[in-house]
């Protein structure tokens, strides 16, 4: 546990199991709502569902739900606008999945030196939860 105060740390190792495995699935829960706003969940949910129709990369409800997704990152997102328009990529002329090929991926380098600018605008005036990662190559994001 690299989380909490001293004292709490101290107090988690120092419980039995079972209230170890407690505390773990209620900070889990409370990442979870935390990292995922509405507007998040609203689309995975929608994606999720999508996921498991056999057609769903064929089915026009699943390019609405990606447009939306898209549509979304581009109106809020400064990074996502002007890397679309740099593109020449347009939500709304999205045909099939492979359309979003014409997309670049986004590196851990690209995200760290624009972090400012990736998150929404809408989330900017609000207390944003930051979590960190070193992932599988040490550099952390």
């Amino acid at each position: 546990m690299s989380y909490g105060s001293s004292f709490q740390q101290r107090l988690f190792y120092a419980a039995p199991g079972f209230v170890k495995n407690l505390a773990a699935t209620f900070h889990g829960s409370r990442e979870k709502k935390l990292r995922h706003g509405s507007s998040y969940a609203a689309h995975y949910q929608r994606a999720d569902e999508l996921q498991w129709r056999q057609d769903y990369h064929l089915s026009p409800d699943y390019l609405t739900v990606v447009q939306s997704f898209l549509q979304d990152a581009v109106s809020t997102s400064p990074y996502y606008k002007n890397l679309f328009e740099e593109a020449g990529f347009v939500v709304a002329c999205i045909n099939s999945i492979r359309d979003l090929e014409a997309l670049p991926l986004l590196t851990k380098e690209a995200f760290r030196s624009n972090m400012d600018r990736i998150v929404s605008v809408d989330s900017q005036d609000k207390n944003l939860h930051w979590v960190h990662t070193s992932g599988t190559t040490g550099l952390g994001l």
